[in-house]
């Protein structure tokens, strides 16, 4: 993996890993059911598309970062 391919997917990794982190907060705060509901779902699919990019970055030898903030 080229170095211009692994900064695109870190890229796309931390974006994926700050929206998640983002809905956390929501979440934290929300009090209506349907709504944690559909947060659940929004952080579900967040994960399967982090899980892949992850996994081709650790193939790599490309540990991506585990901060959420970062």
């Amino acid at each position: 993996m080229s170095d211009e391919q692994a900064a695109v997917l870190i890229g796309e990794a931390r974006e994926l890993r700050h929206r998640g982190h983002s809905i956390r907060l929501a979440l934290a705060a929300e009090k209506d059911r349907r709504q944690r509901f559909r947060y659940y779902e929004a952080l579900r699919d967040i994960g399967d598309s982090l899980v892949p990019i992850e996994r081709r970055l650790l193939d790599a030898g490309r540990a991506p970062k585990t901060d959420p903030t970062a």
